[in-house]
């Protein structure tokens, strides 16, 4: 089991200096990498909305799916079907779909001093499905309060780290996080192998929402090198630490590998398709990057952009 923490009541604990708390909170940043998370300011008809509306949008014809690729390959962009994830996933039965500002500005981010612009007006653009306009209003709902409840718990991180909020909301303004899906379909008793191997997210943090089919599930990797089973929680969302965070508190906090099992082909759950769905914060590509305590990790600075890419291309992760 992982802890399991209520946002609000850690929003309160930031504000009012609630030293307790914060060192719980802490430890588990350090300890695990990940955490349970409740009571997010997500609507139950918004999330209904991106769920049922995201199996809606892998139900669509395959030549409507593929037309949604990126037209420069990058495999964190648009749709990607089975063979054409990133080395994690080749070959796998998995179909993804990511999208966030830097290719739809009308995903909308919060400014510097954490404020939302008005709405616009139209949404849409190329990679957005066009048959299907209430997955594309769905999600940018949904985008809304992910960043909502993005914004809150960066305020408690940077409470916890001793960060000033002004410094942490710099970080993230007019920020590039990714709104992704990741669909298996029901397994069949061939399905053998991890459905997503090993790895850690290029993010500061990662909320998901995952449901409980597909008869496979995600399992993380704790600092002293348990690994442990995260099945689905009902109206709970999972955080993991991303390996941005880690890097700007000098690997303080742990950046959690993860996994998706291989299904369990005696599950009944693996009768239906498993969905998950990741908001991959960070932070935008133009963005200077320098550890909180400079103090501890004098690297000095370095653009969002530089460290994606020399993470991205180095070995083994």
């Amino acid at each position: 089991m992982i802890r399991q923490f209520a946002l609000p009541d850690l929003v309160i604990a930031a504000r009012t200096g609630d030293t307790d708390t914060l060192a719980q909170f802490d430890a588990v940043c350090t300890e695990s990498g990940a955490f349970a998370l409740t009571g997010l300011p997500i609507s139950e008809p918004v999330l209904a909305a991106v769920y049922e509306q995201t199996l809606e949008f892998f139900r669509l014809p395959q030549g409507s799916k593929e037309a949604l690729r990126d037209p420069g390959g990058n495999p964190y962009i648009g749709w990607h079907g089975p063979t054409e994830g990133s080395e994690r996933d080749s070959g796998k039965r998995k179909e993804m779909f990511h999208i966030g500002p830097r290719i739809s500005p009308t995903l909308a981010t919060p400014d510097p001093g954490g404020h939302f612009d008005a709405p616009p007006g139209a949404i849409g653009g190329s990679l957005w499905p066009r048959t299907l306009p209430a997955f594309t209003e769905a999600w940018h709902a949904y985008y809304r309060q992910m960043q909502e409840s993005a914004m809150l718990l960066g305020e408690v991180m940077a409470a916890t780290l001793g960060v000033e909020l002004a410094v942490w909301q710099e970080l993230v303004a007019t920020n590039w996080a990714d709104l992704a899906a990741n669909y298996y379909p029901a397994a069949r008793p061939e399905d053998t192998g991890s459905r997503n191997a090993v790895h850690t997210d290029d993010t500061l943090f990662t909320i998901l929402y995952q449901d409980d089919g597909g008869g496979g599930g995600l399992r993380m990797q704790r600092r002293d090198g348990r690994w442990v089973d995260v099945p689905p929680v009902a109206e709970t969302y999972l955080v993991n630490i991303g390996a941005l965070l880690t890097y700007l508190t000098a690997d303080q906090w742990w950046a959690v590998p993860h996994e998706v099992t291989a299904p369990r082909v005696e599950d009944p759950s693996t009768q239906t398709p498993r969905v998950s769905i990741p908001f991959f914060y960070r932070p935008n590509d133009s963005r200077a990057l320098t550890p909180f305590h400079t103090a501890a990790q004098p690297t000095g600075t370095v653009l969002m952009s530089e460290w994606l890419h020399n993470r991205r291309t180095s070995a083994v992760r």
